[in-house]
């Protein structure tokens, strides 16, 4: 990728975000190798060399993916939506890229693939209070704005799924790519997985048109290299507000630290404010007691808040 030529399109287009869009995508297209968790690794470090560059040359952009997840209104999205809803856990724009060709080859249609926004922070619980005004999955009604809710974990799809109109909240991928570093299963595995259980869901529902969209997006990093490093001075500080989390909700403490975060140089700092909360800008990330996983999301980085939206026209 011409890293020059997309800063001078990024400075000179009205819609930077889309236009970063198509460059993930990119990224982001299978090779013919089949490697997939070869290309995984690949294809985070190309990922890793756009961020530094925004970073380095045009870190307004984390403001405006900001502004942009804040002012979406994905609940009226989905609530005037005529066709079937399949939101999956952690769906990133890598999965996306896999599984259309895939659906394509298993006789679906691909009607529309564009893009939607993480909640913020973003993570699965932020989604459902954002969109749904529910603590999560468990908390749904089994109505919704016309859709029958159905929540789908482990990949175990039932018989039937109630209609016409179905909207489904589906565990893979990311439960499958968040277990503890060096014990969770290969990026191959979990798109296998995911796949397989997904067909099943789209041949069990009844609308012409499925949407299969993502709650948030994720950093993948099995090396250390494809994080950025907070210096040390102020690990102490980020531990403290976020621990292992990449964003986090104001909730009326820990106000002297997070004012020495607001002190930083707008250019220098590793967070970005809004009247919510506090989120981890770029790639930043940190060691922190506990489990630690290849997976990362919660903060303001492209692959986090960029979700994909996918329409799915069905077989005749």
């Amino acid at each position: 990728m011409n890293l020059s030529s997309l800063a001078i399109k990024l400075l000179s287009q009205d819609d930077p975000v889309g236009l970063l869009f198509q460059a993930l995508n990119e990224i982001w297209t299978p090779d013919d190798s089949g490697d997939v968790d070869a290309f995984y690794v690949q294809q985070e470090r190309e990922i890793n060399n756009l961020e530094e560059f925004i970073r380095d040359t045009y870190f307004e952009l984390y403001d405006v993916l900001l502004e942009r997840a804040r002012s979406q209104n994905r609940a009226a999205e989905f609530a005037t939506q005529e066709a079937s809803i399949v939101v999956l856990d952690g769906l990133s724009l890598r999965e996306a890229n896999w599984l259309i060709p895939r659906l394509e080859q298993k006789g679906f249609g691909i009607a529309e693939y564009s893009y939607g926004f993480s909640g913020m922070p973003s993570t699965t619980q932020s989604f459902f209070r954002d969109v749904f005004g529910a603590a999560g999955a468990g908390a749904m009604p089994k109505k919704w704005q016309g859709f029958s809710f159905r929540s789908i974990r482990s990949g175990d799809v039932p018989m039937f799924l109630e209609g016409p109109k179905a909207l489904v909240w589906f565990s893979f991928p990311d439960e499958l790519m968040h277990p503890m570093r060096g014990k969770g299963v290969t990026p191959s595995f979990a798109l296998q997985r995911t796949e397989e259980a997904l067909l099943k869901i789209l041949n069990l529902l009844e609308t012409d048109e499925v949407v299969l969209t993502s709650d948030h997006g994720y950093m993948y990093a099995q090396s250390a290299a494809l994080f950025w490093h907070a210096p040390v001075s102020n690990r102490k500080v980020l531990l403290k507000l976020f621990g292992a989390q990449r964003g986090v909700l104001f909730d009326g403490t820990k106000a002297e630290e997070f004012e020495v975060l607001r002190a930083l140089p707008k250019d220098q700092t590793y967070v970005l404010f809004d009247d919510k909360g506090c989120y981890v800008r770029g790639r930043y990330y940190w060691s922190a007691p506990g489990k630690q996983s290849d997976v990362a999301h919660g903060g303001i980085s492209l692959m986090e808040c960029l979700v994909p939206v996918i329409r799915v026209t069905r077989r005749p």
